[in-house]
């Protein structure tokens, strides 16, 4: 039986000490082994339709050789990260998948989105 969403609130940071811990982290790493995966298909199959990206050498970034302590830095500043953007960070690091497509977008609603300041955390 799956637990309700009120019963895995209440685990809370309990969730970051064992038992729980290595079962919670590998769940939040397969997902988003997953999620780069989709995030792959989608920059494969997006431009078969007529979508450009503005900016191809961004669109998927493979995260630093020095993701871990960085990560574990910016833990020892901050305080501990969801392990649902921690693994991202890990997995996928940054994904941007701003483009114009001919039939969905007006070029001077885009040249205003793209303009806009993108926030980096990492």
């Amino acid at each position: 039986m799956e637990s309700s969403y009120y019963e895995r609130y209440i685990v809370g940071a309990v969730v970051r000490h064992e038992p729980l811990y290595a079962d919670a982290l590998a769940v939040a790493r397969e997902t988003m082994r997953r999620a780069r995966h989709n995030l792959e298909t989608l920059i494969d199959r997006l431009p078969q339709i007529g979508y450009q990206f503005i900016d191809v050498d961004e669109i998927l970034g493979d995260p630093a050789p020095t993701i871990m302590a960085d990560l574990d830095a910016l833990e020892g500043t901050y305080g501990v990260l969801p392990l649902s953007l921690r693994t991202w960070y890990e997995q996928i690091h940054t994904a941007s998948l701003v483009g114009v497509h001919p039939k969905l977008n007006r070029s001077a609603e885009y040249e205003a989105e793209a303009s806009q300041p993108q926030l980096r955390i990492l």
